[in-house]
């Protein structure tokens, strides 16, 4: 019983009130006046007066009260449908970069795996070339003439990994711990796909095809993370 009354303390105290509003009148008048039923259309034109100049307020006070609470009611109402939405919304978001970072990776492992016509793979070229490259080394115009050359031939690597960091810098820009763990996530499932190394090699390729200007925040690569 009491768990009950204290779920539904709001409508059984408004209850409680209205019925005490509407009834206490009657009583002190009955108390007062008697409970005979009168024949005289004065003592009823009487009691009219009194019971309008009673319940005239009474019933006004009601009235705004009840309006107050439709009020209350609505706006818990219309903040609960903007919660819903909300979070529809961020459901949805997430959703469609966990499916986007996929994608992109989908196409970058295609990339990597293309070889040339001597049978060196792209993911080779750029685990030999740039995986252990220094920034100095990156910025010289061997390595550089190389990252062309790659650019030139393959170029959806680089659209590739530059799309992956845009979602990655899209996701960081929301505040909230599901987006920190989608970004984390997203981040793992890149080197679980690409693996580590490779995923080195190419925040190195990035920068050196750059030449050092800035692109993103790297993930991978140690050395780029502190420029």
């Amino acid at each position: 019983m009491m768990i009950w009354i204290k779920k539904n303390w709001l409508p059984l105290a408004i209850s409680t009130t209205f019925f005490f509003a509407i009834g206490m009148p009657i009583h002190i008048y009955m108390r007062h006046f008697g409970d005979n039923i009168s024949d005289s259309h004065v003592r009823w034109a009487e009691m009219g007066s009194a019971m309008s100049g009673i319940y005239g307020p009474i019933l006004a006070s009601l009235t705004f009260i009840v309006l107050v609470f439709q009020l209350v009611l609505q706006r818990q109402t219309t903040l609960l449908q903007i919660t819903t939405t909300k979070h529809m919304l961020n459901q949805a978001y997430i959703q469609n970069s966990r499916e986007d970072v996929s994608f992109y990776l989908t196409k970058l492992s295609e990339s990597l795996d293309m070889a040339n016509r001597s049978g060196i793979t792209v993911r080779e070229h750029l685990l030999s070339y740039f995986e252990n490259a220094s920034v100095v080394e990156l910025l010289s115009p061997e390595v550089k003439q190389t990252a062309d050359s790659i650019e030139k031939l393959y170029p959806q690597v680089h659209a590739a990994w530059s799309a992956i960091y845009c979602i990655y810098g899209a996701v960081a820009d929301h505040p909230g711990r599901e987006y920190q763990m989608l970004l984390v996530s997203s981040c793992q499932r890149t080197e679980a796909m690409i693996d580590h190394k490779t995923c080195v090699a190419l925040d190195n390729y990035i920068y050196s095809l750059r030449q050092g200007k800035p692109a993103y925040p790297y993930q991978y690569s140690e050395q780029l993370r502190s420029i």
